[in-house]
């Protein structure tokens, strides 16, 4: 066939969501003559150090990613013809956690009720009040805004 320059024919997507903790996998596989060789780079910064290359240097593996790893991600293929270069993003998110919790609270009918929730995460979580496990219906006395829930007026209902 001759020789020819690397063509990426398998590559990971252009955008890899990951949780927190978990290993991810990117691969990028080429054809070449000769044989081209893969190399990676993360494009803003330094590789994960405890990156680890698979498979003839195909697959980029990263165990227990961190937020700090998110960013985007180069694979070269070269041989003594060219080379060929993919990039792609990994985006790396975690589960809401509770920063503030809610406490039982016993209030006189009349009075209010401010309860405020905070929680982390990556994308940044939302919040939504239910009551008995049914969102609340909207009403005058009732306020609700992110993790803040003022209910003007308790009564018995409520």
């Amino acid at each position: 066939m001759g020789e020819y320059e690397p063509k990426i024919e398998v590559h990971f997507p252009y955008t890899v969501t990951a949780a927190k903790g978990s290993t991810i996998r990117m691969e990028c596989f080429a054809l070449g003559n000769p044989v081209p060789t893969i190399s990676w780079r993360k494009v803003n910064g330094p590789t994960p150090s405890k990156g680890r290359l698979r498979k003839s240097q195909a697959v980029l593996e990263i165990p227990n990613v961190q937020l700090e790893d998110a960013g985007t991600y180069e694979c070269k293929a070269e041989n003594s013809r060219g080379r060929n270069v993919f990039r792609g993003q990994l985006q790396v998110y975690t589960y809401p956690h509770w920063v503030d919790r809610l406490n039982d609270t016993q209030l006189d009918s009349g009075d209010q009720l401010r309860w405020e929730c905070k929680a982390t995460g990556k994308p940044r979580p939302t919040y939504h009040w239910l009551k008995n496990g049914v969102s609340f219906l909207q009403e005058s006395r009732i306020e609700m805004v992110n993790g803040v829930l003022m209910i003007h007026s308790v009564n018995q209902s409520d």
